[in-house]
Order: C-alpha cells, then structure tokens, then sequence
C-alpha cells in the first residue's frame, strides 16, 4: 500500500516538474513543447490511461496540413481533446496555433514502432477480409497491433475478428456482411479507400445501380454509379466517396 502510494506522489512530482519545464521552454522554444506534449499523449495512450479511440482520431487530425475553413472547427475539437487529456495542459497560445494550423503535435519516430510495418499489415487485414479470410486477416491485424500498438482500429478490429472466429470460418456466412457493416460505421476512420470503393461497388451492385466489376478501384463507371445514387438520395452528387455516402449506401441496402 505505501509502495503504491509513493509511487502515486513520485509521478504527480514528475508531472509537477516536467509542467514547470514546459512553462519555461514555452517562452523559447514552441517545437520543444510541442514535441514534449506529443511525446506524453503518446505515452498515456499506450498505457490506456487515456480514451485511447478519440485521442488516436485528434492526433491524427491534427497530422493532416489545414486545408479548408470547416478543418478549424473539426481541428478545435481535437486539441480541446487532448487538452483535456494530457498531463500538462497546453496553454492557450499553443491552443490558437494548433487549431490554425501554425504548428503541430509531432508524434515521436525515435520509438521503435515500425509505422510502415503497422500499415502494411492494416492493408493486408482489410485485402482478408475482403478475400473473406478469417485466419488470414486476425493474423495480420495481430500483427499490426504488435508493431504499433494505437495504430487507427487494429486492436479493435483484430478483437472483432476473434469473437467472430468459429462463424466466419465459413466464407458463406451471413455474419460476414454484418461484419462489413461495422467497419463501415464504427471504423470507418481507418479503412484504406480502397476497401471502402470495393465495399460501395459491391452494395452498389446490389441494389442495380452499378454493373462493373468489384476492384477497389473508383473508376468511371463507379463515379458515375456514386453519382447517380447520390442524386437519388439527396446528397450532393459530386461523385466523391465520404462517409456519408457510403453510410447512406449501406442503409439503403438494408431496406431492399
């Protein structure tokens, strides 16, 4: 009990000092605190002490350069996120700079996690599911997970998977549709594009509204379908894949 309390008040004082740093380096050096904060997310998600789903998704987020007026409200949300999530607080001038975009939370590359291994293995999990091989696709979430461990859903995905095992032993089994589906409205984050464009054909096929084949690849015939679908259900019909098309599909689908 007084060995857990001590170690207790020795991290609180670790924090403690490692604040007061902070607060002296925000007055030289943005990069360093930034790089500080990256690192302490980055660590208090892979000890899940923090929500690990929604801190993945605003790191992310706040990776991606500002490209429109709308990405300022979807990048507030994200560093109010983490503001509320990190050991040290973030003050308010780096708040302003991240949502403008002016700078960003670097997330550490000197920590041993194969990135590219990780991603590799996320595509080839997705190409399984897709080939409808259960084996196949656990062993290469598991692996994904192995080597970068908050990488988008892996873990969620590679559980998923596992629960579904004995069932989907069976590459006829209905419970692969409904397998489809909760990737699709769960994890849609991390899908590759070319997963979701094989998803939309296929359901697209389904409801006659596309004749090609299921490649993965959105080509013209597939823009055209997107299109067609999108002006029958109201959406703008830009022909463009968002989540909300795709989900629309789905639903759609569901009804027939």
């Amino acid at each position: 009990m007084e060995t857990s309390k001590d170690n207790s008040n020795a991290k609180k004082s670790s924090l403690d000092v490692i604040e007061r740093v902070v607060k002296l380096f925000s007055l030289i050096a943005l990069p360093v605190v930034l790089a500080i904060i990256g690192f302490l997310v980055e660590a208090a998600v892979k000890d899940k002490s923090l929500d690990r789903d929604y801190v993945k998704i605003a790191l992310e987020i706040l990776e991606r350069p500002l490209n429109q007026e709308s990405d300022s409200l979807l990048r507030a949300w994200a560093v109010d996120l983490l503001k509320e999530s990190s050991p040290v607080k973030l003050p308010d001038s780096l708040r302003q700079a991240l949502i403008q975009g002016s700078a960003s939370i670097p997330v550490p590359t000197d920590d041993g996690i194969d990135r590219a291994g990780a991603r590799e293995a996320e595509r080839l999990g997705f190409e399984r599911i897709r080939q409808k091989d259960i084996e196949g696709a656990i062993e290469a979430f598991n692996r994904a997970e192995q080597l970068w461990p908050t990488y988008h859903w892996v873990y969620e995905i590679g559980r998923l998977l596992a629960q579904n095992r004995e069932i989907l032993s069976d590459p006829n089994a209905g419970q692969w549709t409904e397998i489809l589906k909760t990737l699709i409205l769960k994890y849609h984050f991390g899908i590759p594009m070319e997963h979701k464009v094989a998803e939309a054909q296929r359901l697209l096929k389904n409801l006659k509204n596309y004749a090609g084949e299921i490649s993965g690849t959105q080509d013209d015939s597939t823009t055209a379908a997107i299109r067609r679908f999108q002006r029958a259900s109201g959406l703008v019909p830009d022909g463009i894949l968002r989540p909300t098309t795709l989900r629309r599909i789905l639903q759609e689908t569901e009804v027939q």
